[in-house]
């Protein structure tokens, strides 16, 4: 209900329209006048409807900002940009992804298709796993692959602190299989192994 009403304002719209009309068309047929009030009641709704989707940003609409804000980082090779979005509480993270930023350089990077936004039930705190597709023109630090473009599967492990998000634990794969040479050791990709 909650991703109806802050991330689906023209699905909401639209029900509201055919239940609006329903009771108005009911009116019409009956003369009973409550009818009418319900169905001008449902119209008024519909902006107010647009109104708290716009003012009320759910954790996947958060997680998603994150997953841009971090794409921009690493297209601009920031690695301190990076840094920031990296649950300061996950050391060994940081340092992972400090020591892999610089061995590539990219010039594009931008998300292709967020696959799935799974949130881990019962954690404390919130933690969700993201699996996006990202798209890149790049290459490696030392000039090798420089302006390739190409794609990988990024899976994002985030944690909620002071509500906010950050990225706790990251890995990337190639789109279709397994990890290659490329691919982070992370808890992550254990889960993603083949057999």
């Amino acid at each position: 209900m909650v991703r109806l009403l802050a991330e689906q304002p023209t699905l909401l719209a639209i029900m509201l329209a055919i239940l609006g009309g329903g009771c108005v068309y009911g009116w019409l047929q009956t003369g009973k006048r409550p009818a009418a009030v319900i169905g001008l009641i449902c119209f008024a709704l519909i902006p107010a409807g647009y109104l708290l989707a716009a003012n009320w940003e759910t954790d996947r609409e958060r997680l998603t900002t994150l997953v841009h804000s971090t794409a921009a980082a690493v297209e601009a090779n920031d690695v301190d940009g990076v840094l920031a979005f990296i649950d300061p509480a996950q050391p060994e993270i940081r340092e992972r992804a400090a020591s892999e930023m610089p061995k590539y350089t990219f010039t594009r990077t931008e998300i292709g298709q967020v696959r799935s936004i799974k949130f881990v039930q019962n954690a404390v705190p919130p933690e969700a796993q993201v699996d996006l597709t990202v798209n890149f023109t790049g290459g490696l630090q030392s000039g090798e692959f420089a302006g390739q473009n190409a794609s990988r599967r990024v899976v994002l492990r985030c944690r909620k602190q002071n509500d906010r998000w950050y990225i706790s634990d990251y890995t990337h794969l190639p789109v279709i299989g397994g990890p290659d040479g490329f691919t982070p050791n992370s808890e992550l990709t254990r889960s993603y192994r083949a057999p």
